[in-house]
């Protein structure tokens, strides 16, 4: 049994090391036709974040989409990574408003909005990935002015260790989403530290382990993973936020289920008013 197991190690140990070779070679391939197309540019960030770039520059686009397509037979291709990727309750993936200049709950699902409140949404997202939900309650404890959304069900089609540097949809216009229309919107990712990659589980206790890992808070959670084919399952306010009153009708009108996290100002000043009376009271009552 000893030597089946640290034969199963090497298998994959090896496994890891052919994905990860097909991953630099994949990334070096995607900075040299970012490197080319920029000579025919005056703009240096005509690659920066724009779906755009994606159809001027076809060789750009063919390039990043490698680059997932790797992660993605990579990833699912081994049964026991596979299960991991797609169980909601392994990764929490949860997307965050505050990352989108002026992001709201209407501009994300009321009439007219990005996406279906109830049904499959082909856009891709970026989210964080958290492993519990201890480590999601640290997080929205930490980050109490951000309206948080959970996507769940989802599949996710990329992890990395820090910022992807993926297109940003708010930047996509008629033509781009055209473009995409059968398929959605696509999250793709820029250059990357190709070390940051994460294949698998034993991939993630490795990183955190090295004491490389990217924190973004006291949890432990994957910087981004780019999900598609997601549903709503949760929205998150914190009471204190300008957008509450709005998002919480929204919610409601909507019928998409909401938590409101923590207390308004004017209902922490109303509980310390009304405990400190009842003390002077009693001091009160006891000196009289």
């Amino acid at each position: 049994m000893k030597y089946l197991r640290q034969y199963i190690r090497n298998i994959i140990s090896e496994a890891s090391a052919e994905a990860y070779s097909r991953i630099r070679t994949a990334n070096k391939d995607l900075n040299d036709k970012e490197m080319e197309a920029l000579k025919t540019s005056s703009n240096r960030r005509i690659f920066h974040l724009k779906h755009s770039s994606m159809i001027d520059y076809p060789e750009v686009r063919h390039a990043r989409r490698s680059i997932k397509r790797i992660w993605n037979e990579v990833a699912y291709g081994n049964p026991e990574s596979a299960k991991f990727w797609k169980d909601p309750n392994k990764i929490i993936c949860c997307h965050t408003l505050g990352w989108i200049e002026d992001g709201t709950l209407e501009g994300y699902f009321d009439h007219g909005g990005f996406y279906n409140p109830h049904g499959v949404n082909k856009d891709e997202l970026s989210c964080i990935g958290l492993f519990n939900k201890r480590d999601f309650q640290t997080l929205l404890f930490e980050n109490n002015n951000e309206i948080f959304i959970v996507l769940a069900p989802r599949r996710i089609t990329f992890a990395y260790d820090g910022d992807a540097y993926t297109e940003e949809l708010h930047h996509a216009g008629a033509r781009e989403k055209q473009f995409h229309k059968s398929s959605g919107l696509p999250k793709r990712g820029s250059t990357l530290n190709t070390d940051r990659v994460l294949f698998d589980q034993e991939d993630i206790k490795e990183r955190i382990n090295s004491g490389n890992w990217t924190p973004l808070s006291r949890s432990k959670m994957i910087m981004e993973v780019t999900v598609d084919n997601w549903k709503l399952d949760t929205v998150y306010i914190p009471a204190t936020h300008y957008d509450r009153p709005q998002g919480e009708a929204l919610c409601k009108k909507l019928n998409i289920k909401c938590e409101i996290l923590g207390r308004t100002y004017e209902e922490e000043e109303t509980d310390l008013t009304g405990t400190g009376k009842d003390i002077l009271d009693n001091i009160m009552g006891k000196v009289l």
